[in-house]
């Protein structure tokens, strides 16, 4: 009997002591957490010892359309310092808009295959772990989706979506006497300021629904400057938000003095102008 107790007491203890050490172990499992919408600012909480010099963790997986290789891709990207355990702290931004291929450098093997809508956690340590890189890289959407609000509007065309969720514009309703906007895709992030620097896609038609540019064709978003633009696309823009779908009435007047032109914009990201390419601004509306 006193055999049969010594083996399971030495059993039992055994048994705590490996959940005791499933526990501490667990303390140190390297994790990240990011708090904030896609595209918005973020704040991290990082706990944890690392044990990899380099390694990719999917924080959000997205649901949105994959990217392929020579599709359009936009990202945020967003870098913390990781130092010996303390808080992490932002050190800067850079958005991206371009094709996805030999442009995205090491990150092509990272974003290709994935969809957007995803939040991605590159963590970079040094060679003794004392200190770590952390990129937040948000893979926004160059396309809106959603239940489009227009309904029965008698200054506005009718907006339908393609399967891949780009606009068509059918028909149109003749002369526009004055500028006339239209949320189709609603968001709660932050508003455009008339000085802002944008990342969008549009559709641009004439008044009878005759297209004239559509940015979706395009290997990249186009760059729009709002100091830069005609009048009626600034106003338009103004004040809505980053994240969603505007449809735009404008009277020649406040186009390019041509003619009347209807638009739907995707407004995709603020740019920062400091680091926009030459390639960039290749696409600006002016």
């Amino acid at each position: 009997m006193k055999m049969w107790i010594a083996l399971l007491v030495s059993f039992f203890l055994s048994f705590g002591m490996a959940l005791g050490m499933g526990k501490e172990s667990s303390t140190h499992i390297f994790r990240i957490q990011a708090h904030g919408a896609l595209g918005a600012p973020i704040t991290l909480d990082v706990s944890g010892s690392l044990k990899e010099k380099l390694r990719t963790d999917v924080l959000v997986a997205g649901t949105g359309n994959m990217i392929g290789a020579q599709s359009q891709v936009l990202y945020i990207a967003r870098s913390f310092t990781y130092p010996n355990s303390d808080l992490t702290k932002s050190e800067k931004q850079y958005v991206y808009a371009g094709v996805a291929g030999k442009a995205l450098g090491d990150l092509a093997n990272i974003i290709i295959g994935q969809t957007t809508g995803t939040r991605l956690a590159v963590t970079n340590a040094s060679d003794d772990f004392s200190v770590a890189e952390i990129v937040i890289i948000d893979l926004l959407p160059t396309t809106l989706t959603g239940n489009m609000t227009l309904g029965e509007k008698k200054d506005f065309p009718l907006v339908t979506n393609t399967k891949y969720g780009i606009p068509v514009i059918s028909g149109g309703k003749g002369d526009i006497a004055e500028l006339k906007t239209h949320v189709l895709l609603p968001s709660e992030l932050e508003q455009v300021r008339d000085d802002d620097a944008l990342y969008v896609n549009y559709l641009m038609t004439d008044s009878q629904g005759t297209v004239i540019e559509n940015t979706w064709d395009k290997l990249q978003p186009a760059y729009v400057d709002l100091n830069k633009v005609f009048a009626g696309l600034r106003a338009g823009l103004t004040d809505q938000r980053l994240g969603s779908r505007v449809l735009l009435a404008i009277p020649a007047a406040q186009a390019s003095g041509k003619k009347d032109i209807y638009m739907v914009v995707d407004i995709l990201a603020r740019a920062d102008k400091k680091t926009v390419t030459k390639a960039d601004k290749t696409n600006k509306k002016s």
